[in-house]
């Protein structure tokens, strides 16, 4: 891997942060946010159902890890 692909994961990592919240959840705004997120990947799953199952699936941790708090 080089810069190039260095680069081409950051940007596309940002672009896709900027519709799924995958970092750590630290408010109640931020997780009514992922919640609304995650029921709309959901009822999408049939078009794409690895990419939102995983999507889904990170999403639910961050969940978990929020609601622990």
């Amino acid at each position: 891997m080089d810069a190039y692909d260095i680069e081409r994961i950051t940007k596309r990592y940002r672009a896709l942060c900027e519709l799924v919240p995958l970092k750590p959840i630290t408010s109640k705004a931020e997780y009514e946010t992922a919640v609304g997120h995650l029921n709309r990947l959901l009822d999408a799953d049939g078009a794409v159902s690895r990419i939102t199952a995983d999507l889904s699936a990170e999403l639910k941790t961050n969940f978990w890890n929020f609601e622990e708090c």
